[in-house]
């Protein structure tokens, strides 16, 4: 019998040989379901997603919460209400009454004409220089004074000038003084002493303003100072008798003086004057920089009890004890939202990894989807609240209910958005979220469905952006739409509407479809440019043959032009046919070859006079200059800033095709000297990675060799398309795009048809023989 030790040893041994395979499997199990559920996903990429799950989550959360019902000053409290955490309000009654005594406060603003005495200065300068002068005139060059005639003479020209409205006795005056510099410099004096101190237009303002402060502001230099003593202001009155108490110090007789004293009154003028307008702004901004009186309110007051009036002041601590507290649960709210966004953009990810676009990373395809459901519900969430407010605050029955309302939300506004950006099939999946959300947003059945069919509505109207008035026609479908399931939905509910109400229904209904498109328009360039996604819009932009890439095209390589716009006509056919894009494989066509302008005369199609330059060129050296025109056409697009799936055409429609011609001249030249390797007269690629890429590649091929046929027939025509096909086939050009032999077949077909419109025979016209005319115009002199 074996020891204990052995037996349990020997146990421990089958018991591990029996569970290491099981636990293997377990542990394979878990690795592919670990790689299965990541399906692509980086560590940022699971923490993009959980940042958007709870942007989506916070716009879903209900964040209203009553505690106690709203009440308006006058009404009866219900209840005691008690303030449930410790808040600050406004008390607004004493922060008018502040902001009202901080505008009475505030100085009276006058404004100071610092100039002004200057200006009266220039004024009696210029009168008695004009005197002067125009003695000096009638004195002439003989006289130290004047005669009584001249005097004369020189006051009636005087009053003739006008003499700047100066009285007639003041003029005999100075005439008798002969504008004497003396007597025009005691004025001037006198003037000054009169200013001094500032003359104000009245005085009862100033004493008015004299308790608040009075504030000169001089309008010349900006400068502004406080009056300290009011009574050295002068208004006219004060400064009148002024002039009459200091015009005896003067140097003139006393008739000359009472001559005087009415110009220099009539000078006079305020130079300090209210400044209402500055006044008022300053008592308005003093006003305005008050702070707010605000009062605590402590947890567990009681701010209104059972039986008591509401009052002003009860109500607005009750407004702002509502805007404090916080709806119960909001964590739980919050976790059960998130897990729901971040169950839907999971699945949204899976589905995009593995459906993948050939036009945009699934990283910023799975970016751009959120971000308008982010927006679209941010949206809804917007309208709800702006017509939750309409209804609170009207009179009209029909819009005292909100739900009547909810049918003009733009709901289809990112529906419309993902289908012209993504594909139809990503646009049903984000419908489908989209009205989810909506539905736990709202917690309404009807407008769930109201919401999902608007979507798909917008699916069905907007599936090709092939120009702008798409727009408008798909807000009319959502629109019309919307009318029709909102009259569904009322006529199937327990409690239908009136036919009044329901005739009103259908205008926010109608709406909101309108409303949709309009708000879809102006952001769908934007998302474009931003994820830099290719629309149809802007295939169409490109498509036009005026632009300035495709006019140089034309100018400097003619035949290459020419080969272009055939190759897209042969495509757009072929994408007809097999339900590609055809505008896509078009306006591919059309830039396919932009790069054989850096050279266009190394290539046939451009060589007008037969002369092939290859011919003097080593095989190798035509290799590097048609691998060129490749090349020089990525640069081109990119320097152009042509779109991305254009710009991807350029080398995949050459894919890693040979360059059979230089190969086979390499091979003549290279006899007895070692093999040649086709890898070194192969494009660099990559293949076609799309199935317009692939048409293009048998469309550039077709019309190619369809131009070495002398005569070409169908049957001809026909054999061509077949050959190129088979040849592309067997090369594996097509092995990295999603495209089946049948689909090879109708763009055979296709092709065949639009050669044979190209190459069709015409009747001969009676009377012309363009065969004798050709060789006797190559037998004739030229002259």
């Amino acid at each position: 019998m074996c020891p204990l030790p052995t037996r349990l040893f020997r146990h421990h041994k089958e018991w591990v040989a029996a569970i290491r395979p099981a636990s293997r499997s377990l542990v394979g199990f878990f690795s592919r379901l670990r790689s299965e559920l990541a399906c692509q996903m980086t560590l940022m990429d699971l923490v993009c997603g959980m940042g958007l799950a709870a942007a989506v989550a916070v716009l879903l959360m209900r964040l209203e919460y009553r505690g106690f019902p709203s009440y308006a000053v006058g009404d009866i409290a219900r209840e005691d209400i008690r303030a449930s955490t410790d808040f600050t309000v406004e008390d607004r009654t004493a922060t008018q009454l502040k902001a009202r005594q901080a505008g009475e406060e505030s100085p009276t603003v006058f404004d100071y004409d610092s100039n002004l005495v200057g200006t009266l200065e220039r004024q009696i300068r210029g009168l008695f220089e004009r005197g002067r002068a125009l003695a000096r005139e009638v004195r002439g060059s003989s006289q130290r004074r004047l005669r009584p005639t001249q005097r004369a003479e020189l006051l009636a020209k005087l009053g003739q000038e006008g003499a700047l409205s100066v009285p007639q006795v003041t003029l005999q005056a100075l005439v008798s003084r002969e504008f004497s510099a003396d007597l025009e410099e005691q004025l001037i004096g006198l003037i000054r002493r009169v200013y001094q101190g500032g003359i104000a237009s009245s005085r009862d303002l100033l004493l008015k303003a004299q308790a608040r402060g009075i504030l000169l502001r001089d309008i010349a230099s900006g400068g502004e100072r406080l009056v300290s003593d009011v009574f050295s202001i002068k208004d006219l009155g004060q400064a009148r008798v002024t002039v009459r108490d200091r015009i005896y110090e003067l140097g003139v007789s006393p008739s000359e003086r009472r001559a005087l004293q009415p110009y220099l009154e009539q000078l006079l003028s305020p130079d300090i004057t209210f400044n209402r307008a500055e006044t008022l702004a300053r008592q308005g901004a003093a006003a305005g920089n008050v702070d707010p009186v605000v009062i605590q309110v402590k947890k567990g007051k009681v701010i209104v009890r059972q039986g008591d009036e509401i009052t002003d002041p009860i109500l607005v601590q009750l407004e702002a004890l509502r805007r404090h507290q916080r709806a119960p649960n909001t964590g739980v709210q919050f976790a059960g939202f998130f897990l729901l966004a971040a169950t839907f953009l999971y699945l949204l990810w899976r589905y995009l990894a593995l459906y993948p676009s050939r036009q945009i990373s699934i990283r910023n395809q799975y970016l751009l989807v959120s971000l308008v459901l982010i927006v679209n519900l941010a949206v809804v969430r917007f309208f709800l609240f702006l017509l939750d407010g309409i209804a609170s605050g009207s009179a009209r029955p029909f819009l005292q209910v909100a739900e009547h309302l909810y049918p003009a939300v733009p709901f289809a506004f990112g529906a419309i958005l993902t289908t012209l950006l993504t594909t139809v099939h990503v646009a049903i999946l984000f419908s489908l979220t989209l009205s989810l959300l909506v539905g736990a947003l709202t917690g309404q059945v009807p407008l769930t469905v109201y919401c999902l069919v608007g979507c798909f509505a917008a699916l069905y109207g907007i599936h090709h952006y092939r120009e702008r008035s798409i727009m408008l026609k798909a807000g009319l479908l959502v629109g019309s739409v919307n009318v029709v399931t909102m009259v569904t939905l009322d006529l199937v509910s327990l409690q239908p509407s009136p036919g009044s109400f329901l005739a009103w229904k259908m205008v926010p209904s109608f709406s909101g479809g309108i409303v949709a498109a309009m708000m879809a328009a102006p952001i769908l360039p934007l998302l474009e440019t931003l994820f830099h996604v290719t629309t149809d819009i802007r295939l169409l932009e490109l498509s036009n043959l005026d632009t300035p890439i495709l006019r140089q095209l034309a100018v400097e390589a003619p035949g290459t032009y020419h080969h272009s716009i055939v190759v897209g006509t042969l495509a757009e056919a072929a994408a007809k046919a097999i339900g590609a894009n055809p505008l896509l494989a078009r306006v591919g066509a059309y830039y396919h070859d932009i790069g054989k302008m850096l050279k266009p005369e190394y290539y046939v199609e451009n060589q007008l006079h037969g002369d092939n330059k290859h011919e003097q060129l080593s095989p190798r050296l035509s290799r590097l200059i048609i691998l060129n025109h490749v090349k020089g056409g990525l640069q081109m697009a990119r320097e152009m800033g042509l779109a991305p799936p254009i710009r991807d055409m350029i080398p995949q429609h050459h894919g890693t095709r040979l360059m059979t011609y230089f190969y086979e001249k390499e091979r003549e030249q290279a006899t007895g000297q070692g093999e040649v390797s086709e890898n070194d007269f192969r494009y660099l690629g990559p293949k076609p990675q799309s199935k317009e890429a692939a048409i293009l590649m048998l469309a550039d091929g077709v019309e190619a060799a369809s131009r070495t046929l002398k005569e070409p027939t169908p049957a001809q025509l026909n054999t061509v398309a077949r050959k190129i096909a088979t040849a592309v086939i067997t090369d594996g050009q097509l092995d990295e795009c999603d495209i089946t032999l049948r689909e090879v077949d109708l763009i055979r077909e296709s092709f065949l048809k639009v050669l044979m419109g190209i190459f069709h025979h015409r009747i001969a016209y009676p009377g012309y023989d363009f065969g004798k005319i050709e060789k006797a115009d190559q037998g004739s002199p030229v002259h």
